[in-house]
């Protein structure tokens, strides 16, 4: 464990994805977003603190993403929690892991994380493209050329040339870097702390019958796959090729296990659903993170953000401009479909191609994950028959 710059540079690689979850949710949803990081933050710190490697901790994608768009009430994204954190509990067996691990052979990983990587590329695109700036801000535009476009699009291009210049020079932290000139560039665009009645703290109900049901089929059964493939599979093969025997705490059904306890917590506490997930290795690792030191710091800082909203509301979230955000999660998709680098032959490159393709495609990983066994298991009987 060690305590650089690095590590805390490395520590707020992946904020571009959590965070702005956590405010969608809290706009949408009703969800509390104090009791929402501070218990993020708790999961980074005692994950940081047992694994020794910067493993991830971020929302579950899928169900967050359907619980926004249907703006289901807090307690189906609670009953969803609890639903999660049981189901990932009884997979967390030894034995019940190994037989899962063999749906994920290599290049079926390596396809995950081409396909991840892609969507966080489109992510950030996204991000670059909203009217506002700084969340919570008025649209802000520019005239150029003749045309009228988001300032937000081009403050993400000057800021990806800042990145470009810093990566190579191993004396200045990237990620640092970018955050810290986005603070600056959220205080000239009017960003402000507010002070805000204090943060209400109170268990929830536990959820009705027809929460659990409707939580079961709008939120749980399209995760699983991606849970199973992204935040276990892939993060497991993801912390052992960049960090090899040090990763030696990391195993599958430990993450599982991990992810099982967590989830029953912050579905009992009213925080939301969390998971691991390799773009979030990548993003940590190529931001300076070497040690589970970045993880510890990524959940004080979730921690200490937890305690900003509580006093000033949602205007802290104000300081993390859309561009910064969109920044980040470009460069983490690059990084993380490099991965499929050491995928060999033309058939495996092929699986690796139809997954990525099938999940841009249909945003859906779970028919990306299908179809590229189905593809794989076609030309595993071709070799057979030849």
């Amino acid at each position: 464990m060690r305590l650089n710059r690095f590590e805390l540079a490395g520590s707020l690689a992946d904020i571009g994805v959590l965070l702005p979850l956590v405010v969608a949710l809290a706009a949408t949803s009703g969800i509390n977003p104090f009791i929402a990081l501070l218990a993020c933050g708790l999961f980074y710190l005692v994950t940081g603190l047992y694994y020794r490697v910067p493993v991830p901790v971020q929302p579950l994608k899928v169900f967050c993403t359907v619980a926004l768009a249907a703006r289901l009430a807090p307690e189906i994204i609670h009953a969803g929690a609890l639903l999660i954190g049981f189901l990932f509990l009884a997979l967390s067996m030894p034995t019940v892991m190994q037989a899962i691990k063999k749906l994920f052979p290599l290049p079926v990983i390596r396809g995950i994380q081409l396909g991840t990587g892609l969507l966080l590329v489109d992510s950030g695109i996204k991000l670059f493209k909203t009217p506002q700036v700084i969340i919570g801000g008025p649209a802000e535009t520019v005239a150029l050329f003749g045309m009228t476009l988001p300032a937000s699009l081009l403050l993400g291009i000057v800021f990806t040339g800042l990145l470009l210049i810093a990566m190579p020079h191993p004396k200045y932290p990237a990620a640092l870097l970018v955050v810290t000139a986005g603070a600056a560039l959220a205080i000239l665009f009017g960003a402000r702390l507010t002070p805000a009645n204090p943060a209400t703290f109170s268990l929830p109900e536990l959820p009705a019958t027809s929460a659990f049901l409707q939580a079961f089929w709008l939120l749980v059964l399209p995760q699983i796959p991606l849970s199973l493939g992204n935040a276990i599979i892939a993060t497991e093969n993801t912390l052992k090729t960049y960090f090899a025997g040090q990763a030696d705490r990391v195993k599958a059904n430990r993450l599982a296990f991990g992810m099982g306890l967590f989830n029953l917590l912050a579905g009992l506490a009213g925080g939301i659903p969390c998971c691991h997930g390799c773009g979030g290795v990548t993003a940590h690792y190529r931001f300076g993170a070497r040690t589970g030191m970045a993880t510890v710091l990524a959940g004080l800082f979730y921690i200490l953000l937890a305690a900003a909203v509580y006093y000033f509301g949602v205007s802290v979230f104000a300081f993390f401009p859309y561009p910064i955000l969109g920044v980040l999660l470009i460069y983490v998709g690059i990084e993380h479909g490099l991965l499929i680098q050491d995928v060999q032959s033309r058939q495996d490159l092929a699986v690796v191609i139809i997954i990525a393709a099938v999940t841009m495609a249909t945003r859906d990983m779970t028919v990306a994950f299908l179809t590229g066994i189905a593809f794989r298991q076609i030309i595993v009987v071709r070799r057979i028959l030849e």
